[in-house]
């Protein structure tokens, strides 16, 4: 993941997806534990500028998983102010 916000991600890829498929994701935590859940998501578009980039958006995604992503936006926000 490229770009990240609770409610879907630019992911950048060695395999072309086309858009409008459906995507099943598992997320894991930094020691290696698995999420509990899988994010739903449809792939919308790929920039014009990163061709091996494509958009996901979010269309389910379990609670645990709400929570990690929120969690590691605010980190990063966290991180951008610190410098």
């Amino acid at each position: 993941m490229v770009k990240l916000s609770v409610t879907g991600a630019e992911i950048q890829g060695d395999t072309a997806i086309a858009p409008l498929s459906d995507l099943r994701l598992q997320f894991v935590n930094a020691d290696d534990t698995t999420i509990r859940g899988d994010l739903f998501g449809k792939v919308l578009y790929h920039p014009m500028t990163a061709p091996d980039c494509f958009y996901l958006r979010f269309t389910a995604v379990p609670q645990p998983i709400l929570a990690f992503l929120q969690e590691t936006v605010g980190e990063l926000i966290d991180a951008l102010g610190e410098d």
